[in-house]
C-alpha cells in the first residue's frame, strides 16, 4: 500500500513538473500570439479612422467615418470642424452627434499654412465625392447628405449650400454655427471693443491668411470666397445659429446671411441665442439641429436585435386529387371486371362483341319484356310474384349477377382483350 502511495506521488510530481515546463517552454510564443491578435482588434477598430479621401494626399487630407450600430443605411453628417482655417481637427465632435443614429464623417483639410485658398474648398468637395463613391462600403446613405460646420468650418458649410459643385444634389440641408459668410463685409461688422474681432479682420489676420492678404485690398478675393456671393433660389435650406455675445465672428454676419436667402426665397431658419459665445457648448444648438434636420432628412430605421426575424410559415399544398375514370390502365384493379388468367376460356372476338359467354343464362332487357310478364299484386298473407312464378327479389339478384357476367364493350372491352392475350403469350 505504501509502495503504491509512493508511486501515485511521484507521477502526480512528474506531471506537474512536466506541464510547468512545457508552459515555460511555449510561454513567450503564447505571449506572442496574444499580442497578435489584440494588434488585429485594434486595427479593426480603428479601420474607419484616417482614411485618406485623395489618392497621394498629404497627412491633411483624410477623415474619419463612424456608423451607428443596428441602424440600416441611415444619413451623413458631414462634419467641419473650426479653427480659423489653421488649427483644429476632425475629432472635435459635438458630443450629440453620437445620439442623433446618424453616421458621421468629419474631415481634415489643408490648412492656410500649407496651401491657400481655394485648397480648402477642394478638400471639402473632394471629400463630398469620396463620401459618396463608398456610401455602400461604408453602410450611409448616399444621398442624404448633412453638411454641419463651426467657426471657420461653417464657413465652407454654408458655401456648400450656395456654390454649385459635383454632387450638390445629395446634401439636403446646411448648418451654419457661428461662420463668417461675408468676408468682406465683415470688417465693417467688427465690434472695437472685442479683440477677438479686430484680430480675425485685420491686415494679418486669419481671413487675410486665408485668400492670401487685407479684404479691404483683396476684395475679389473676398468676395470669391463668401457664401452671400453664390446665394440663388437653387441653394440648400440652411440653419443659420450664431451667439449674441460672439467675440470673434460678429452675429451681423448671421443677420446678413438671413436677409440674402430670404431674398433668394431659399428656406433657412435663424436662431440666435443671446448670452451664446463664439465656442459655445454644442448642447445648445441640439434641439434646434435636430428639429431642423427632421424636416429635411428620413429617420435612422434602427433594427430591434432583441426581436427575432421569423420567416412567415409556407401554406402547405393538399395532394392532387386521384383519378376517377375507369377507364385508365391503373385504376382497372379498382373495377368488378378483371382480365382473366385461363388460356382454355373462350374469349370474345372482335366479330362478337356483346354476346353472352356459353353457359350463361342470357337476360332479357327490360324494354324487351312484354306487358302480359309485369307482376300482379299478391293476395293477402302471399308473397307477390310475376307471371313465371318468380319473386321480385330472385328476378332483382337474377338480372344484377347477368348484367355482371355480360362482356364490356368499347374500349373497355378491347383493352381487356389485349390484356388477355398478352397473359396467354405469357403463358405459351
Amino acid at each position: 500500500m505504501g509502495i503504491y502511495f509512493s508511486t501515485t506521488v511521484l507521477k502526480c510530481q512528474f506531471s506537474r513538473l512536466y506541464w510547468y515546463r512545457t508552459l515555460k517552454k511555449y510561454l513567450p510564443y503564447l505571449t506572442l500570439l496574444l499580442l497578435w491578435v489584440c494588434g488585429l482588434s485594434a486595427q479593426a477598430a480603428e479601420s474607419m479612422k484616417d482614411i485618406p479621401y485623395v489618392a497621394k494626399g498629404t497627412v491633411h487630407q483624410k477623415l474619419d467615418i463612424f456608423v451607428p450600430p443596428n441602424v440600416v443605411s441611415p444619413p451623413l453628417i458631414l462634419y467641419i470642424h473650426g479653427g480659423g482655417w489653421l488649427t483644429g481637427d476632425k475629432s472635435d465632435v459635438p458630443p450629440f452627434f453620437m445620439q442623433t443614429g446618424y453616421a458621421i464623417a468629419t474631415i481634415n483639410m489643408r490648412p492656410t499654412s500649407v496651401a491657400r485658398w481655394p485648397a480648402q474648398w477642394d478638400d471639402c468637395v473632394s471629400a463630398l465625392t469620396f463620401l459618396r463613391e463608398n456610401a455602400a462600403k461604408y453602410g450611409y446613405s448616399a444621398d442624404n447628405i448633412i453638411v454641419c460646420g463651426i467657426s471657420s468650418g461653417a464657413h465652407l458649410a454654408a458655401l456648400m449650400s450656395t456654390k454649385d459643385y459635383p454632387g450638390k444634389e445629395a446634401v439636403k440641408c446646411v448648418i451654419d454655427v457661428s461662420g463668417p459668410v461675408n468676408l468682406l463685409s465683415i470688417v465693417a461688422h467688427v465690434n472695437h471693443a472685442s479683440p477677438g474681432q479686430v484680430v480675425f479682420a485685420s491686415p494679418k489676420g486669419q481671413i487675410a491668411a486665408l485668400i492670401g492678404g487685407p479684404p479691404l485690398k483683396n476684395q475679389s478675393a473676398a468676395l470669391n470666397a463668401s457664401a452671400v456671393t453664390y446665394a440663388n433660389e437653387h441653394s440648400k435650406p440652411v440653419l443659420i445659429i450664431h451667439g449674441g455675445v460672439d467675440e470673434i465672428i460678429p452675429y451681423e454676419q448671421a443677420n446678413e446671411f438671413h436677409r440674402r436667402l430670404d431674398a433668394k426665397g431659399v428656406k433657412n431658419d435663424l436662431v440666435i441665442l443671446p448670452t451664446a459665445a463664439h465656442n459655445m457648448p454644442a448642447q445648445m444648438w441640439a434641439p434646434a439641429f435636430q428639429l431642423f434636420v427632421s424636416r429635411y432628412v428620413p429617420p435612422p430605421k434602427r433594427i430591434n436585435v432583441a426581436q427575432k426575424v421569423v420567416a412567415p410559415p409556407r401554406p402547405v399544398q393538399p395532394p392532387p386529387p386521384p383519378p376517377s375514370s375507369p377507364w385508365l390502365p391503373h385504376t382497372l384493379q379498382n373495377q368488378n371486371v378483371t382480365p382473366s388468367a385461363d388460356p382454355a376460356r373462350p374469349q370474345p372476338g372482335p366479330g362478337v362483341q356483346g354476346q353472352q359467354p356459353p353457359g350463361v343464362p342470357q337476360s332479357q332487357p327490360p324494354s324487351q319484356v312484354s306487358p302480359g310478364s309485369q307482376a300482379q299484386p299478391a293476395g293477402p298473407g302471399q308473397p307477390q310474384t310475376n307471371n313465371a312464378g318468380q319473386s321480385p327479389n330472385h328476378a332483382r339478384s337474377q338480372s344484377q349477377s347477368s348484367a355482371q357476367n355480360q362482356p364490356e364493350t368499347g374500349f373497355r372491352a378491347r383493352h381487356q382483350q389485349r390484356l388477355q392475350q398478352l397473359q396467354q403469350q405469357r403463358v405459351q
